[in-house]
């Protein structure tokens, strides 16, 4: 008696009419899904989807570039030279060890974490431009969170 297969789940099937995205991570799936995106025949669930992928596919490469570009920065860069400079005077320190490229799954440029230090997402990072801003934008927030650690005064 030959066996019958399980039919695959209907919504699978219906997803790439229902959002326009067809997942996959071979070159033809990822030229349609742009192409799908680029005719407006993907709607906003499926070009979230899509990004969502391509951040994970591209994320050591991100966070290289990211790496890069901040250590460039932390070097060479007169606003973040400035800032750092600034919070030294404070008693703080920022560096490459508490400045930290991370993948990250909201739509937001990075941020300052008391914990670890400044956050940047290297998956939304549009060019080094944008990094500098997000570093100088984290660094501003340092002084503060040191004066809530250590009794400065004003």
């Amino acid at each position: 008696m030959a066996s019958i297969e399980p039919l695959e789940p209907l919504e699978s099937k219906r997803a790439p009419l229902i959002t326009g995205y067809t997942p996959g991570d071979d070159t033809w799936t990822r030229w349609r899904n742009l192409a799908s995106i680029l005719t407006g025949q993907m709607n906003d669930a499926g070009i979230e989807a899509y990004r969502e992928e391509a951040s994970k596919r591209n994320e050591a490469a991100d966070i290289a570039r990211c790496e890069k570009q901040r250590d460039y920065l932390l070097q060479y860069s007169p606003v973040v030279l400035f800032m750092r400079e600034k919070i030294n005077q404070l008693g703080g320190d920022i560096h490459k060890g508490n400045v930290r490229c991370r993948r990250c799954d909201t739509k937001q440029a990075g941020g300052f974490d008391p914990n670890f230090g400044i956050r940047i997402c290297a998956n939304q990072m549009r060019n080094q431009g944008h990094l500098e801003d997000t570093l100088a934008h984290g660094t501003w927030a340092v002084p503060t969170a040191l004066r809530s650690f250590v009794a400065l005064p004003d």
